[in-house]
């Protein structure tokens, strides 16, 4: 479907926080294809993760342990992004809009001000795609 299509009255939003690191690329596709045939208006918002070896400092060695505690109990991590290139990605599938919202602009808008310490997760990205 083309963007600018007619909007429906019912349309669908879908949280799919912290599962595309486990998935395959194709899987991931399958998903978003699956998502992006929907009436207009459907979206979804998603985590996803940077290639590792895109971080540095204290963010690469957060994720690099979080990756590797998550392999030795048999989940490991498959699938990694960069912000454009994944824009392009889901686009090009047939999302009209897609944000992305990077872990400081996360803390700023969600997270500023807490007294409990709880903060952003580092390198993890949000992004948000809509048909």
């Amino acid at each position: 479907m083309a963007c600018g299509h007619a909007a429906s009255i019912s349309t669908t939003f879908c949280s799919w926080l912290g599962v595309t690191v486990y998935l395959t690329e194709e899987a991931i596709d399958t998903t978003f294809e699956f998502l992006a045939r929907l009436p207009r208006g459907t979206e979804i918002v998603f985590t996803y993760i940077p290639p590792l070896e895109t971080l540095s400092g204290v963010d690469a060695e957060v994720m690099t342990f979080a990756s590797q505690s998550a392999a030795s109990v048999g989940e490991p991590w498959i699938s990694f992004f960069l912000p454009a290139q994944l824009e392009t990605r889901l686009r090009r599938i047939g999302f009209c809009e897609v944000i992305d919202l990077p872990p400081e602009e996360a803390q700023e808008k969600y997270f500023k001000g807490r007294r409990d310490g709880l903060g952003a997760p580092p390198s993890v990205r949000l992004m948000r795609a809509i048909v």
